[in-house]
């Protein structure tokens, strides 16, 4: 979506940013069931089926220290709709049906959760003309707050036939963050740019979890159809590494993956911006045994009003 215009010494920014993300997966095999007294038992192979909507709504509050130097604070609320059921793939009796429709509900539920995530704290420093006229590097040095809700180890109370759950609204911990948005003019109305944006979990929470890294990157073509209207198209990487509980992997993180995004941003009226885009996956590998959420096709808007 970009960064954004350079704002004046002593002027804000508010923006409302939201994604809607469509058809995640995370299905995998198992061979284990619930019997009737809780405990885990073997059954013959079969499947959950898992897959993920989400709505992300992130307000962002942007203040100008300096012409060069900007606070920023985002305050994400996400809302993650799932949807379980489980699969034979081989013959089962009833009682086998039983136990796995039970294993099933333990781990994963067709419910809506909702809370807020862990909120973002940066500050960015913006240098002009770094080695041409007319380009400009952001460079965003902060920190995310502990704010969203955390689970309890979901492996240890799996075993242990106990109802759990992988999804999380934050790490529990304050993770460093690293952004770099750079931007240049190419001929007439045509311009690049190329960004990252990295979060480092780098010690576990009380829980003993510890997030993984995340790291996306990209480069942005866009074109300016007339003063008010621009369009931009984009190829993005995203790298996810483990995370752990209590310093064992968790066999459901870890993914590559390459998307393209096309978008139009707008200057609606004065001092008011409008933004929306379509992200889409190219190709997608997972990096583990277990079943790290696939992404899909996620939509994106923007407003923004500076004052």
């Amino acid at each position: 979506m970009g960064a954004g215009s350079v704002l004046d010494r002593g002027s804000f920014r508010f923006s409302l940013n939201t994604a809607r993300g469509y058809g995640f997966e995370g299905s995998h095999p198992e061979t284990k069931g619930l019997d009737s007294n809780g405990q885990i038992v073997s059954v013959p192979l079969h499947r959950h089926e898992v897959s993920l909507d989400y709505l992300r709504l992130e307000l962002e509050f942007e203040y100008a220290l300096t012409d060069r130097w900007t606070l920023a604070l985002r305050v994400p609320y996400d809302i993650k709709d799932q949807r379980a059921d489980v699969e034979s793939t081989e013959p089962v009796s009833p009682q086998e049906k039983q136990q796995i429709l039970d294993n099933g509900y333990i781990h994963h539920r067709p419910e809506r959760y909702r809370g807020l995530s862990d909120l973002m704290l940066l500050a960015t420093h913006r240098k002009e003309a770094l080695f041409r006229e007319g380009d400009s590097l952001g460079l965003s040095l902060g920190t995310t707050l502990p704010t969203g809700t955390t689970e309890e180890d979901p492996f240890e109370l799996g075993y242990s036939g106990l109802k759990h759950l992988h999804i999380q609204f934050g790490t529990g911990t304050f993770d460093p963050l690293l952004e770099l948005n750079y931007s240049m003019p190419v001929a007439g109305k045509l311009g690049l740019g190329a960004y990252a944006l990295a979060r480092f979990p780098v010690y576990e929470n009380s829980k003993t979890y510890q997030g993984p890294a995340e790291i996306t990157s990209g480069v942005l073509l866009e074109y300016s159809l007339n003063r008010c209207i621009s369009l931009h198209v984009n190829g993005s990487a995203y790298y996810q590494s483990f995370a752990y509980w209590d310093r064992e992997r968790d066999i459901n993180s870890g993914l590559i993956a390459m998307s393209s995004m096309f978008g139009i941003a707008v200057e609606a009226w004065e001092h008011t911006t409008l933004g929306l885009d379509l992200r889409y996956p190219l190709s997608q590998r997972i990096r583990s045994d277990g079943d790290a959420f696939k992404q899909g096709p996620t939509l994106l808007f923007r407003i923004a009003w500076e004052m």
